[in-house]
């Protein structure tokens, strides 16, 4: 899958507002859909926006690629998940949304009743949906919630991904951010699609910014400096 988008002439053209205070800006590419990092939410909404047929770029910050992601386990908390329903674990949107509002609370839009709904209710469809991409889920079946024993915990909602050989990704193998060794089971490795380096490249996008990544307080300056809604939601 590519997910770079079409180039522009090598003359400046009219763009929207983030090219005022840059006279004679040229645009590098001209895209629909501009993601900003390269972890596991920033190629999520990549392989979101082109499999809707979105022309998309990736953006990153740095020279190597895998975000947050690239440090971590690669373990994912989703409770009621389409393995855990075909192995009969009991599971519920609402016995998840009533641990999510006992450890996380509701400290601001972030964290609303409607966001954490959101989240729940989409992850079958995120699950199978990077299952066709190719993904290959395993449960993390003795792995515990945080807090398991309050209302609404269970075991056994992780998952994580079998074990990928980086070979594959070829050239992409040298830019790719590992952290130490760790288990088989706790690494996840994706494929990425065409990327850029934001210090050298302007795109001009269409659509819409999620800003994937970390940390997320730079969110209202980032906004501020590009010009973007006050509404847009980053991560």
């Amino acid at each position: 899958m590519r997910a770079r988008g079409r180039k522009v002439s090598d003359s400046a053209i009219d763009g929207p507002e983030i090219a005022k205070g840059h006279p004679g800006l040229t645009w590098h590419y001209e895209i629909d859909y501009l993601v900003a990092g390269t972890g596991v939410a920033g190629l999520s909404a990549a392989i979101t926006a082109k499999r809707n047929g979105l022309d998309t770029l990736i953006v990153k910050s740095t020279d190597k690629w895998g975000g947050t992601t690239g440090m971590s386990g690669g373990g994912l908390w989703a409770p009621n998940n389409p393995l855990m329903v075909k192995a009969g674990v009991e599971d519920s949107v609402e016995a998840a949304l009533h641990y999510m509002e006992q450890t996380i609370g509701d400290v601001g839009p972030w964290t609303s009743r409607d966001r954490k709904l959101a989240f729940l209710n989409t992850i079958p469809h995120y699950i199978d949906t990077l299952a066709e991409e190719g993904v290959k889920w395993v449960r993390a079946k003795d792995y515990p919630d945080y807090y398991p024993d309050l209302p609404g915990g269970r075991v056994g909602r992780g998952l994580e991904v079998k074990p990928f050989n980086v070979r594959k990704l070829g050239k992409w193998r040298k830019t790719l951010r590992t952290s130490l060794p760790a288990p088989l089971m706790t690494d996840d490795v994706a494929a990425v699609p065409g990327m850029v380096d934001t210090k050298r490249v302007y795109p001009r996008w269409v659509v819409c910014i999620p800003d994937a990544r970390w940390p997320f307080d730079r969110a209202a300056e980032i906004r501020h400096r590009w010009r973007a809604s006050p509404d847009l939601s980053y991560g």
